[in-house]
């Protein structure tokens, strides 16, 4: 275990270089079954690694860099406040469904996990608290063919899931009313303010033309009813 871990301060444990790398390699996999998927339902075009790809490492960045920058989204029990960071992986559900959307949210947990985690204190918190509470955003990919409120209840119910994997997580080294507190503090927060977001008429369509260039050529084109021929009736 030293090879991927070595104990920090406090009893934590902290990744080795060689563990991040594993990782790191463990998530480009992820990526790759994401995009995989749709080989196999027969919807794959060419952009859609690379809007994968973009979608994943959006989320890493805006859960690193606020962390990183901007001192007062960091709360004083231990957690922080990301910037719309689930966001982002919940759209690669929304754009292209299930399998792809849970591919990629564990990606980037994982990739979230091994840039991000500053230690935690036992390899199942680790994997409740990144790989299955991100793994969760996943589910939004359930409603993705709801195009007017698909994002919305994706979002929401990828987001309670996750709470609840965070929740364990952290309970495992604080009482169950601190971890409930922290996980609504740093999770929800960032969820609802998301959701207030995705909610403006403005976004809402901005997100849905979005979701139509992502989209294969053949299902981003509106069906178009069929004229019926009026009829003539002779006197």
């Amino acid at each position: 275990m030293s090879m991927f871990m070595t104990e920090g301060e406090g009893g934590a444990y902290v990744l080795t270089v060689t563990g991040i790398a594993v990782l790191a390699a463990v998530a480009v996999l992820m990526w790759i079954l994401g995009f995989l998927s749709l080989i196999g339902e027969k919807r794959f075009a060419k952009r859609q690694p690379v809007i994968l790809a973009l979608l994943i490492l959006l989320s890493l960045l805006l859960s690193i860099l606020p962390h990183a920058y901007i001192p007062v989204l960091n709360l004083p029990e231990g957690g922080y406040i990301s910037l719309f960071s689930m966001l982002f992986l919940v759209m690669t559900g929304y754009f292209y469904g299930f399998k792809t959307g849970l591919c990629c949210s564990l990606s980037g947990g994982i990739l979230i996990m091994a840039f991000q985690a500053g230690g935690f204190y036992s390899v199942l918190s680790a994997v409740s608290g990144y790989i299955l509470s991100y793994g969760a955003l996943g589910l939004a990919g359930i409603f993705h063919k709801n195009k007017r409120q698909g994002l919305f209840i994706g979002y929401t119910s990828g987001a309670i899931f996750r709470y609840v994997f965070a929740v364990i997580s952290l309970s495992m080294n604080r009482p169950l009313s601190g971890a409930l507190l922290l996980g609504a503090q740093t999770i929800l927060t960032e969820a609802l303010a998301t959701m207030i977001l995705i909610k403006l008429p403005p976004v809402a369509s901005a997100f849905m033309g979005l979701k139509l260039r992502a989209l294969p050529d053949g299902e981003n084109t509106p069906v178009k009813k069929k004229k019926t021929p009026e009829k003539v009736y002779e006197e």
